[in-house]
């Protein structure tokens, strides 16, 4: 999978794509709008985990559902929960 590379000029543009994090890790999203399912393969996150997105300013993160949209933005930051690892 694609991992963070940093540019010359520090424009995640110019490497392609936008900078967010998945699990603590950077990465470059190939377009500005994915899906969950397509978020969790650019980080390595396992199918059946679930996919949280952290919103700064909210106690709780998002649940993102494996076919919904996201549109990305510089610095979003996600992560993977295993199954059952709820609550």
């Amino acid at each position: 999978m694609p991992e963070a590379i940093e540019s010359r000029t520090g424009d995640p543009s110019e490497v392609g794509g936008i900078r967010v994090f998945i699990n603590d890790k950077g990465y470059f999203a190939p377009k500005p709008v994915m899906t969950g399912a397509e978020i969790k393969q650019l980080g390595s996150v396992p199918r059946d985990y679930q996919l949280f997105e952290e919103i700064p300013g909210k106690p709780d993160d998002l649940l993102i559902p494996d076919d919904q949209e996201v549109h990305l933005k510089s610095g979003d930051k996600f992560h993977g929960i295993p199954p059952g690892n709820l609550g």
